[in-house]
């Protein structure tokens, strides 16, 4: 009877055990489910090392490579605001090598000459404008006696600023009446004057044996005359003025030669007293 119980403890007992070995063996393998690992630190390395990667590419794409890296020439900085408000000038930017000046205008003879418009000194202004062409009007196109001697001595006042127009009183009158007419000569006749008292190139320059022209005078001398005075203007000679001649006290220098750029058509004949 001990045998037996016994047996049946010791079986009791083996039972037991494979019944806990069953358990254990469910829990590993067989029976539930094993718990997932926490692969968060896993997966922030990797998100880490593309983050790393990135921004490596990017600045090393943003250096460029030394192959293929192209060199532009900085032009220079000029600061083009530099002096405003302050006065002092902006810079200027250096001319180009290449550049050359421009030619210098040729020299226009008389004879070439066109009877155009000759427009106001460039230096008048716009009051001075004004003035000059009323005191044209009344010394030269109006028979007003002593107001019209008086409009002339006043421009001769102004100076070099009436001149351009009182070289324009030709073009006038060679387009209207004509150098034939002997009203238009006698216009003539007092701008040439008025235009001797101004500057002395006629005499100084192209020779005294150009006279004034007169009323008189014929059409051919008129017109040499007024080419020389159109020149005169058109080629800049009033730029550099020459004191007028006065005949008590420059008459007693040598006869002045005319000018060499002129040609022997355009040289004085004398012709001024006919």
């Amino acid at each position: 009877s001990r045998s037996r119980s016994g047996a049946s403890s010791g079986a009791s007992s083996r039972s037991k055990g494979r019944a806990s070995r069953d358990v254990g063996g469910d829990e590993e393998g067989g029976g539930r489910p094993p718990k997932p690992k926490d692969n968060t630190m896993l997966i922030a390395s990797l998100i880490g090392v593309v983050v790393l990667g990135g921004i490596t590419f990017l600045v090393m794409r943003s250096k460029g490579s030394p192959t293929t890296t192209k060199v532009v020439a900085k032009e220079p900085d000029v600061d083009w605001t530099a002096g405003m408000g302050s006065g002092a000038p902006a810079p200027v930017p250096e001319p180009a090598m290449d550049e050359a000046p421009a030619p210098a205008p040729a020299f226009v003879p008389p004879s070439k000459v066109q009877f155009r418009a000759i427009e106001h000194h460039p230096d008048a202004t716009p009051e001075e404008r004004t003035k000059i062409d009323a005191l044209i009007q009344t010394s030269i196109f109006e028979n007003a006696g002593s107001d019209s001697r008086l409009a002339g001595t006043e421009l001769v006042g102004i100076g070099m600023k009436a001149a351009p127009r009182l070289i324009n009183v030709f073009v006038t009158v060679k387009m209207g009446a004509g150098f034939d007419d002997r009203i238009g000569k006698q216009q003539c006749s007092l701008a040439d004057g008025l235009l001797r008292r101004i500057d002395g190139y006629i005499e100084r320059k192209v020779g005294r044996t150009m006279t004034q022209i007169k009323p008189q005078s014929d059409h051919a001398w008129v017109e040499k005359v007024t080419r020389n005075w159109i020149a005169w203007w058109e080629n800049g000679k009033y730029k550099e003025p020459l004191k007028p001649w006065d005949e008590r006290i420059d008459g007693g220098d040598k006869e002045t030669p005319a000018t060499p750029a002129m040609k022997a058509d355009d040289a004085p004949d004398g012709g001024g007293g006919k």
